[in-house]
């Protein structure tokens, strides 16, 4: 009888011990993949922030005079800044933290080599006096180049963080791209700096005669043979070949039976895009029809042409 009970009790404890290994194991393979699944939606959030940035600016006064500068070239105004052929820079006010914007510059001299060489930051100040200036200067050992401007009230709400950040300067008084690293040097400091540098190359390569220049990439698109009532996707290519960021303001069709998709409210310069629509007709037949895209700047509406020959 003995023997019995210690045969069930050896049984319960074995049952028990194999029941915990394989939920152990089980709850193992659910956390690897709930940390997998975290991993991917913090890159997902990483990617989608940076598009944000991407889109991000502010506008001052191309005019704004220089009030100190220790670089060799004679620059008297913001706009000559990009002449010269600068455009990725660091905003320091002295309100900031000293350390903070120390780290930014340090970040950035360190890095930037590592992904285009050929591209010379600068630094945009402001808050101080000439003289305080050209003492943190010295004081710091700061070599690039430096431009002092009284602070721009457009810029006042950045400002208000106390903290240094990075930006792309282009024509017209545009800073965009902004960025505020600390904290997140680790995390998004490089990924930031390479789609500058992208963005970059992109603007000292640009025309800047004109102030936009987007163009459809497919102006004339033959779906060819599609079943009535059935959806069918259609992009619609556009291409920014201008120098600054355009606004898409409205895709419209000329009937119902093509349906907008949501489209991106920006388009950079040097970037092409895809405007999903889906085509739906109701009828037989070879069937055409017009898309048109509104963009600021350009001086007419872009036209797509879409046809297709409906079948049942």
């Amino acid at each position: 009888m003995k023997y019995r009970i210690y045969q069930i009790i050896l049984f319960s404890l074995v049952s028990c011990f194999v029941t915990l290994f394989f939920y152990i194991v089980d709850q193992k393979d659910y956390t690897e993949k709930q940390l997998q699944s975290r991993h991917q939606e913090m890159e997902d959030l990483k990617l989608n922030y940076l598009k944000q940035i991407k889109y991000s600016q502010a506008k001052i006064d191309a005019r704004m005079p220089i009030l100190y500068t220790n670089s060799d070239k004679h620059i008297t105004q913001l706009s000559e800044i990009v002449d010269e052929g600068f455009h990725l820079g660091i905003y320091i006010d002295k309100s900031q933290c000293e350390m903070c914007w120390k780290r930014a510059v340090v970040f950035m001299k360190d890095t930037l080599p590592t992904l285009n060489d050929s591209i010379e930051p600068f630094i945009l100040v402001s808050g101080y006096s000439k003289r305080d200036l050209q003492m943190m200067l010295n004081r710091n050992k700061i070599k690039l180049p430096v431009f002092l401007i009284d602070r721009p009230e457009p810029l006042q709400y950045l400002l208000n963080e106390n903290m240094p950040f990075y930006f792309v300067l282009g024509h017209e008084g545009v800073l965009s791209s902004l960025f505020f690293p600390e904290n997140v040097y680790d995390a998004m400091g490089t990924a930031y700096l390479k789609n500058a540098v992208a963005y970059c190359s992109v603007l000292a390569n640009s025309d800047t005669s004109t102030i936009t220049n987007v163009v459809s990439l497919n102006p004339n698109i033959d779906i060819g043979e599609v079943k009535i009532r059935e959806k069918h996707l259609v992009k619609l290519q556009l291409k920014n070949n201008g120098g600054n960021i355009c606004k898409i303001n409205n895709v419209q069709a000329t009937c119902n039976c093509v349906i907008v998709d949501n489209f991106p409210e920006y388009i950079y310069p040097g970037e092409t895009i895809s405007i999903g629509v889906r085509f739906l007709s109701h009828q037989k037949g070879v069937v055409q029809r017009e898309i048109f895209v509104s963009v600021d700047g350009n001086k007419s509406l872009i036209k797509f042409n879409l046809k297709a020959t409906v079948v049942g």
